[in-house]
């Protein structure tokens, strides 16, 4: 963002248009085969991704203001952060699930459950 994102230009500039062309095939791939939303351009889905996460982990802080006596920082938070943004991905990107598939039929995981590291009110 700042300086019209030199460093991130600087860093690109030494990866293979190679790795991005097969990304970019297997996108269009799935999308004709009816498998994803949009034909958006698959370099903006992927890096739209990637900041996704690293927003995640850099407002890691703000969370824990937010969820005071929550331990998001353990191995296990972390895997269920992860386990919940690829869901989100993914359930963004493709289409509505086929019959008979787990999200179908409402077994959805859950990262954080909403009452997650509040406190209970002693009137509860």
């Amino acid at each position: 963002m700042a300086e019209g994102w030199q460093t991130y230009i600087q860093i690109t500039s030494h990866f293979s248009s190679e790795e991005s062309g097969q990304f970019e095939t297997i996108l269009h791939t799935a999308y004709h085969a009816g498998l994803l939303r949009s034909d958006f351009s698959p370099t903006i889905q992927l890096t739209l991704i990637l900041h996704l996460c690293q927003s995640y982990l850099a407002s890691l802080p703000l969370y824990q203001t937010l969820l005071p006596g929550s331990d998001l920082s353990s191995a296990t938070m972390y895997a269920r952060a992860r386990e919940h943004l690829v869901t989100l991905v993914v359930a963004g990107m493709m289409i509505n699930p086929l019959p008979g598939t787990s999200e179908e039929e409402g077994q959805h995981n859950e990262c954080i459950p909403a009452s997650h590291g509040k406190e209970q009110s002693s009137n509860e």
